[in-house]
């Protein structure tokens, strides 16, 4: 597993507690009436805990480091990413202050290349402008 640090994550963590009306003291209390789900959200730039999160996304490298959600990984990327866009933004500008502008440029900069690589060459302008000139 790759370093999990000097770069922003989305961490999401997925609690369990027992409903208002939940009788713990009672052999076998729990079910889906008696149980509610919380989602906690939170960016880090170092995670030392993998086991305690559901989801990790490495925001730079546009990739996931964990997902037990049940969903695919396509779908979780896009559906937390366009949920917490602005605060994404924000957790990268934080990061961004942290490690400088030129080590922060520099990371970009090899992430770009391992999603190319990863995903495929991305449209460059030339054929992106004659695709809209149609």
């Amino acid at each position: 597993m790759k370093y999990l640090r000097n770069r922003p994550f989305l961490c999401v963590e997925r609690l369990y507690v027992p409903s208002k009306d939940a009788k713990t003291h009672i052999a076998g209390w729990r079910n889906e009436e008696t149980i509610q789900s919380q989602v906690k959200v939170s960016f880090v730039d170092r995670i030392r805990d993998v086991t305690k999160y559901t989801v990790i996304i490495d925001i730079i490298n546009n990739e996931i480091i964990k997902n037990t959600s049940g969903l695919n990984d396509d779908t979780t990327i896009v559906g937390y990413v366009g949920e917490y866009h602005e605060e994404i933004k924000q957790a990268i500008g934080v990061w961004v202050k942290k490690v400088g502008a030129s080590e922060a440029a520099a990371m970009l900069a090899e992430a770009a290349q391992h999603i190319a690589q990863r995903d495929g060459p991305m449209i460059d302008d030339e054929v992106a402008d004659a695709d809209n000139s149609n």
